[in-house]
């Protein structure tokens, strides 16, 4: 096995950023993910400003990237981080677990 273990901690918008200044994020993380090379593992840590609503209605198209457990209603900022972790390969691993 070879490469390496890369993380990337994230701050995201909030809510109440315009469009254009969360398109110029996004583009930036996603620009990011396609620098990661290849062979390493990428664990993406931070707070996304997204509502992880109870997504047993709400993952269609999306079940590869969101579990079934969340709290919260859908936000522009929940549409936008799904589109772009789906995109991308990725899970929101915190969805996939049960609270206690």
């Amino acid at each position: 096995m070879h490469g390496h273990l890369t993380a990337i901690a994230v701050y995201a918008l909030t809510e109440e950023a315009s469009v254009q200044d969360k398109d110029n994020f996004y583009n930036q993380f996603s620009a990011l993910i396609s620098a990661t090379p290849p062979h390493d593992q990428l664990v993406v840590l931070g707070d996304f400003n997204v509502c992880d609503p109870d997504l047993v209605s709400g993952q269609t198209g999306f079940e590869s990237v969101v579990g079934l457990y969340g709290v919260g209603n859908v936000n522009d900022n929940t549409q936008i981080f799904r589109k772009m972790c789906s995109s991308r390969g990725l899970a929101i691993l915190g969805s996939w677990f049960k609270p206690i």
